[in-house]
């Protein structure tokens, strides 16, 4: 019997959050491959997320950020760490390009990450890191 779209997001949540195990289990290309197919299978809009951490941690910048506008697409502020990674992603292509523009969104969605966390310093610190370079 096949796997349901929330079975095959789980199996990529196990891939993808063990880094510190040691044992294997932390592995991006099958993490990648069980979000994609929970995509394809009804789909599982919640796995754009993972999917554009996996691409920004492997530098593929432009790529995750089209994931994560995606998923803001899908899901609006329902899922507002997209926000923050919107900012950090954005932050990163500027520090490889130098491109104002990319500084000008990485603020800006630092900013609209900080209207839905109250009382949370890294934010902060992380927008004060981009306004100073």
């Amino acid at each position: 019997m096949p796997l349901s779209s929330d079975e095959l997001f789980e199996k990529g949540q196990y891939y993808f959050n063990h880094s510190d195990a040691g044992d294997g289990s932390y592995d991006l290309v099958k993490a990648a491959d069980y979000y994609r197919q929970a995509l394809e299978s009804a789909p599982h809009p919640l796995a754009w997320y993972p999917l554009g951490r996996i691409d920004f941690l492997e530098g593929k910048n432009d790529e995750a950020i089209a994931k994560f506008q995606t998923l803001l697409e899908l899901c609006g502020g329902l899922v507002p760490k997209a926000y923050y990674m919107l900012g950090l992603t954005y932050a990163f292509k500027a520090m490889q390009q130098e491109a104002d523009r990319s500084w000008q969104e990485a603020e800006k969605h630092f900013l609209q990450y900080m209207v839905f966390v109250d009382h949370v310093t890294w934010p902060a610190v992380d927008l004060s890191w981009v306004c100073l370079l």
